[in-house]
C-alpha cells in the first residue's frame, strides 16, 4: 500500500482482486492491527526476535498514523502541511512501546549496528536477522542496506581498487553507493557518535572494535597489491557523469574511484566473507526495521504538528544524548526531518518520511539535475504497478507511468 497506493485488501480466500483506493485500503491495515495487536505476545526475546510480536505491531500501527495524511489525500497533494487527524492516535501507541519499559536507546550508537548486533541491541524493535553462515543468502534480497563499501579491510590499512564499487571476485556486481553532498552536510553537530558512519575525507585502518587508527588506508589497484595509487580519500563533491566511470575498466584514477562519501553504518567483519556460502557477501549484521529511537523521533514529529514544540524538543534530545550529540534548543519541521535523517541513514524509512514533508521531488540536486522531468513529476510518489500483474488482473496503472 505505501508502495504502490491502491491494491487489492484480500480479507478472504475468495476475495476480489479488484484494486481498492488506498484510503480503504489504510482503514483495513488499521482494523486488522487493532484486532491483533491483543492477542500478540508482549515477549521481547530470542524466541520473538526477527518476529512480529505486539511491540513490532504497535510500532507498525504508529508508522500507519504518521503517515495517514499521505495515505488518505490525493498524493500528488500531498505537502509537509497536509491536515493528519490521527496525530493523538500516533502519540498514544508511541507511548505504549516508550513507557513498556522493555526498550532503551542505550549510549553508543555504531555499535547497534555491528556486526555481532541482534537481541542484545535494546533500541530494536522489529529486526531482520543476518548471518553469514546460517541464513540462506539466496533469499536474504535486503542485503544491498549493509555496508556501502562492502569488501574493504580497514583493519589492515589496505583498500582495493576493484571493492570500491562492490565487486565480489568471480561473481556479478554488487553496485555501487555513494552519499550525495546534502547527506552528508547533515552529519555536521559536534561530537555526534553519528558523524562515524560516514567515511568522507582521509580515511585510516580501523582496530578491532571497529574505531579508527592513525593508520592511513593505501588504495592498490587489484588484488595482488600490483600497484598503490594512494591514500584512500572520498570527495563529498562529484560529478553526476564521472560515476559512470566507477567500473572495472575505467583505469588507475583515483580521483575518479573516490568520487563521492561511503556509508560505514554496517562494518563488516572480513572473516564474513570467507565463511559464507560460494558467491555471496558475507556479512552478519542485522538490519533493524522498528527502533525505539524511530518511535521517539515520530512522537516528536507529532508534538510538533500539533505545535508543542517544547516537548518535540525533549524528545528529540534524548535520542541525541544516547549519540553524544549537544542538545537542540529550538526545533523546526525541516530540524525533524534533518534528525530523521542522521539517525535513521540506511534503515527503510527515508523515501516514506521525504514523501510526508513534502520533499521527494528535490532531495538531491543531482538527481533533479540529471532527470528534471522525472523529478518534478509528483506522480512518481508511489511505483509502478508491474507490467505481468496488469495483464493478469486488468489492474489500472498509477498516473505518470
Amino acid at each position: 500500500m505505501d508502495v504502490y497506493g491502491n491494491v487489492p485488501i484480500l480479507d478472504s480466500v475468495d476475495a476480489s482482486t479488484y484494486q481498492q483506493p488506498r484510503a480503504d485500503v489504510a482503514a483495513f491495515i488499521e482494523k486488522e492491527l487493532l484486532a491483533a495487536i491483543p492477542d500478540l505476545t508482549i515477549s521481547n526475546n530470542e524466541a520473538t526476535y526477527g518476529r512480529p510480536n505486539k511491540w513490532m505491531a504497535e510500532a507498525l500501527l504508529a508508522k500507519l498514523y504518521l503517515n495517514w495524511g499521505v495515505y488518505t489525500n490525493d498524493i500528488t497533494t500531498v505537502d509537509g502541511d497536509t491536515a493528519n487527524p490521527k496525530l493523538a492516535d500516533c502519540i498514544e501507541w508511541c507511548d505504549e512501546i516508550i513507557n513498556s519499559g522493555v526498550f532503551s536507546l542505550g549510549d553508543n550508537y555504531r555499535s547497534k549496528f555491528f556486526p555481532d548486533n541482534g537481541v542484545q541491541v535494546t533500541d530494536f524493535i522489529y529486526a531482520v536477522p543476518f548471518d553469514a553462515v546460517e541464513l540462506d543468502f539466496g533469499t536474504n534480497k535486503y542485503s544491498a542496506a549493509h555496508s556501502m563499501m562492502r569488501f574493504c579491510d580497514y583493519r589492515k590499512g589496505t583498500y582495493c581498487k576493484p571493492y570500491l564499487w562492490g565487486w565480489a571476485p568471480g561473481t556479478t556486481r554488487a553496485g555501487l553507493y555513494l552519499l550525495t553532498p546534502e547527506c552528508v552536510d547533515l552529519f555536521c553537530l559536534e561530537g555526534d557518535q553519528r558523524n562515524d558512519v560516514i567515511a568522507v575525507g582521509a580515511q585510516y585502518a580501523w582496530d578491532e572494535d571497529f574505531n579508527k587508527t592513525d593508520e592511513a588506508v593505501i588504495v592498490y589497484n587489484d588484488t595482488r597489491f600490483r600497484k598503490e595509487l594512494g591514500p584512500l580519500e572520498f570527495q563529498k563533491e562529484f560529478e553526476w557523469n564521472d560515476i559512470t566511470k566507477l567500473d572495472v575498466g575505467s583505469g588507475d584514477d583515483p580521483t575518479v574511484c573516490m568520487n563521492g562519501a561511503r556509508c560505514f553504518k554496517y562494518p563488516a567483519n572480513p572473516e564474513d566473507d570467507t565463511v559464507a556460502p560460494s558467491n555471496y557477501i558475507g556479512q552478519s549484521n542485522d538490519i533493524p526495521i522498528f527502533r525505539l529511537a524511530d518511535v521517539i523521533l515520530m512522537k516528536a514529529e507529532c508534538c510538533l504538528r500539533q505545535g508543542n514544540e517544547a516537548q518535540a524538543i525533549e524528545l528529540v534530545n534524548q535520542v541525541r544524548a544516547a549519540s553524544s550529540a549537544p542538545m537542540a534548543t529550538s526545533l523546526t519541521m525541516q530540524d525533524l526531518l534533518d534528525e530523521r535523517g542522521r539517525e535513521m541513514i540506511m534503515e527503510p524509512w527515508r523515501r516514506n518520511d521525504l514523501i510526508r514533508f513534502g520533499k521527494f521531488e528535490n532531495c538531491a540536486a543531482w538527481k533533479v539535475e540529471a532527470s528534471p522531468s522525472t523529478m518534478s513529476d509528483v506522480n512518481k510518489r508511489v511505483f509502478p504497478f508491474p507490467a505481468d500483474a496488469l495483464t493478469q488482473y486488468d489492474w489500472a496503472q498509477n498516473p505518470g507511468y
